[in-house]
């Protein structure tokens, strides 16, 4: 039986679809230390296209790159929990797409 082989972009989603509904699971009063870390891994890896050129941006990493980079307080519940439901909505409508073109 032979495995499928991914390519480095969809090695790089399904990284960016486990962070994504992890932070979404985290969301609470103890565990906004888990939201925001895992939030700030989404953000370095929104640069893996810079050291390994043969993967394309990802438009939900991109996405995080500029919630971080956009408020300093980003991290705050009232801004980051708003945030990763919008991005859980993107993620599931991508991934309802991907799952479409199977």
């Amino acid at each position: 039986m032979t495995e499928d082989v991914k390519s480095g972009e969809e090695y790089l989603f399904e990284i960016t679809a486990f962070l994504i509904t992890s932070a979404k699971r985290c969301l609470g009063p103890d565990a906004m230390y888990g939201s925001g870390r895992l939030v700030q891994t989404m953000n370095l890896l929104s640069h893996l296209p810079e050291y390994a050129p043969e993967l394309e941006g990802n438009s939900l990493l991109l996405a995080v790159r500029d919630f971080v980079d956009g408020d300093p307080h980003w991290w705050q519940e009232e801004k980051l929990g708003p945030f990763i439901d919008r991005l859980s909505e993107e993620l599931l409508k991508i991934m309802k797409q991907r799952m479409a073109e199977v």
